[in-house]
């Protein structure tokens, strides 16, 4: 006999597959994407986190990757509802800034109304690319910042912040500007891949050690071969993460990953 658990899963499921269905491929003709997706859970992807790709006016393009809080049906709704609103608020705003701050405003009402819980949220990664200039903006809403991994071989952290979006209304934005050259690449992820954690005889997991956005970034230095695919690289860095937790992660983990070709 089915239970109510069966059924949200199967739905949560069901939605987590259209969200990640996402065509990466000739998004733009000179930008390669790689995205990873694991779900704590294996036998169903029914986490929170998510990624998106999509074009936007002025030949820029949108990267995000999400989390939102929880597990379960009530995740993939919220994270979906973040998704799909982010494409609008972008597509209405030339400045992403506000796109964000829209957003925040639209999460914080979406919990009002629907009387969830204080403390559902949703942590946000957000780079806007011109794929043939290469400038970038990028922002975060609690996310992680993003990482830019340099043809040379160098790794630098966007060095931007802001508040998770659910919280508080009224919440402005700040953005960090960078350039991508040829053969350089954009690094998202959520934090499955930067709590991962190492496994240490006698600690409690929550004890032990992170992996941190230091450690993805080493993993990325350790990735980096300009003359290798883009999936080589992604997956090499994903495993990279898995590996250092012990064989399998602890909460849902999502990597995205695009390159700008010459």
């Amino acid at each position: 006999m089915k239970t109510p658990d069966d059924r949200d899963r199967r739905i949560a499921d069901c939605l987590q597959r259209v969200l990640l269905r996402t065509s990466l491929q000739e998004l733009t003709p000179n930008l390669t994407l790689e995205a990873y997706y694991e779900a704590v859970m294996e036998e169903a992807a029914v986490g929170g986190d998510s990624f998106d790709a999509f074009p936007l006016d002025g030949g820029r393009v949108a990267l995000m990757v999400g989390d939102a809080s929880g597990k379960g049906l009530g995740a993939a709704e919220r994270i979906a509802e973040v998704r799909f609103a982010l494409r609008a608020f972008l597509r209405e705003h030339v400045d992403p800034c506000r796109a964000l701050a829209c957003l925040n405003d639209f999460v914080c009402d979406a919990h009002r109304l629907g009387k969830r819980e204080d403390s559902a949220f949703v942590t946000l990664t957000l780079v806007a690319l011109n794929s043939l200039s290469g400038e970038m903006i990028c922002l975060c809403a609690g996310g992680e910042p993003p990482l830019i991994l340099r043809a040379g071989g160098a790794v630098e952290m966007a060095q931007v912040q802001g508040m998770a979006l659910g919280f508080l209304r009224d919440q402005e934005y700040s953005y960090a500007r960078l350039r991508l050259d040829p053969g350089d690449m954009v690094l998202l992820v959520t934090d499955g891949l930067t709590e991962a954690r190492a496994p240490q005889a006698g600690l409690r997991p929550r004890a032990r050690t992170f992996l941190g956005v230091e450690g993805i970034a080493r993993l990325a230095r350790q990735a980096q071969d300009p003359r290798a695919p883009l999936e080589t690289i992604g997956q090499s860095i994903f495993d990279g993460a898995r590996a250092f937790a012990g064989g399998a992660f602890h909460d849902d983990a999502c990597l995205l990953l695009a390159r700008r070709e010459n």
